[in-house]
């Protein structure tokens, strides 16, 4: 836990701004480096509806292909990450348990409602992730991805609890809990990612991350989507988007310039600090 003299909770708009600038940094780190990312789910949603962040939203969420994450990753190996923004990688960064990049603001501390106990160095974040290949073949596709789900949801849940988990879950949870206890994380993730590669040096018409939270007909996508890049409006810059968003949204979420009902305006339930 936080020492509280040593930190203040920060208000819904500061953390806002906060991630705001967070993610001018990693635009301008991709632009000078020529690497391609698109805004994602909520958030491309954002941008293209408000012209920003979702008014009720409290993160940022971008997606890179797998020819732009190795980019991404071979640039930020090279640079400073001793002062306020810090990326934790996957198998990398000590004690980090996603299997998937996150910026970090160091200079923060946050909680995640549905986080279970805490993570080293945790702060405000941007969530980064890797599309990559996932096979033609339909039957093969679904395989693939019940494989990816499996390994995605033991590792990541054991840190997350997205519901009210009733007794057979709870059972699940803790069987999940002990074969990676008994595994290893390391190796748990060895294989995630192993698996998750298998199709990277081959160019296919499907793509998904190695996070996937939804079902296979939201979480599967068109290469063909990632193929070009515009910019849109994001508050007061300019974001990088694939040029397909909007088949993509539209596929995902259905009508997605219908503003959902208030009960369903809901934020993740972050809470954050900062140092004095």
């Amino acid at each position: 836990m936080i020492n509280e003299s040593d930190y203040r909770l920060l208000s819904r708009d500061e953390c806002k701004q906060i991630l705001l600038d967070m993610f001018k940094y990693f635009d301008k780190l991709c632009r000078d480096n020529n690497i391609n990312y698109t805004l994602e789910g909520g958030s491309l949603i954002g941008a293209i509806r408000h012209k920003g962040m979702i008014p009720w939203d409290d993160d940022i969420d971008i997606a890179l292909t797998i020819e732009n994450y190795r980019k991404l990753l071979d640039v930020i190996k090279k640079i400073d990450n001793n002062g306020s923004y810090k990326f934790f990688i996957p198998g990398e960064t000590k004690n980090y348990p996603f299997p998937f990049l996150k910026l970090i603001n160091t200079d923060t501390f946050c909680q995640e409602e549905n986080m279970i106990g805490e993570i080293d160095n945790y702060g405000l974040f941007i969530d980064i992730f890797c599309l990559n290949y996932a096979p033609n073949d339909e039957e093969e596709r679904r395989k693939f991805f019940k494989k990816i789900l499996f390994y995605n949801n033991s590792l990541v849940r054991r840190k997350l609890n997205y519901d009210n988990p009733n007794f057979k879950k709870k059972c699940l949870r803790f069987a999940k809990n002990t074969y990676i206890t008994i595994f290893g994380y390391k190796r748990m993730l060895k294989r995630l990612q192993t698996l998750f590669n298998t199709y990277s040096d081959t160019p296919t018409d499907f793509v998904m991350t190695c996070n996937p939270i939804y079902s296979i007909e939201r979480e599967i996508l068109k290469s063909s989507y990632f193929k070009e890049y515009t910019d849109v409006d994001f508050e007061d810059i300019k974001a990088m988007a694939t040029k397909g968003y909007d088949e993509m949204l539209r596929n995902a979420f259905g009508d997605y310039m219908q503003l959902p009902p208030e009960d369903k305006r809901v934020s993740h339930g972050l809470k954050a600090w900062i140092k004095k």
